[in-house]
């Protein structure tokens, strides 16, 4: 879940560090497509449950 925090802060910028000291993620997905030919990006796909330990909801 270390590297989900580490992938969330790298897409969101530093602001996220504060929102996530705040959540505990039980489920993380990460897909990253890449072109064949030129080896860039064409689509990312982001999927996560966490449980917010502010509010006790789960989402």
């Amino acid at each position: 879940m270390k590297a989900a925090k580490q992938i969330i802060v790298s897409e969101a910028g530093k602001q996220a560090n504060k929102t996530l000291k705040n959540v505990r993620i039980t489920h993380f997905e990460y897909q990253y497509t890449l072109n064949k030919k030129t080896s860039l990006p064409t689509k990312t796909f982001i999927s996560m449950k966490y449980r917010d330990k502010l509010t006790k909801k789960n989402r």
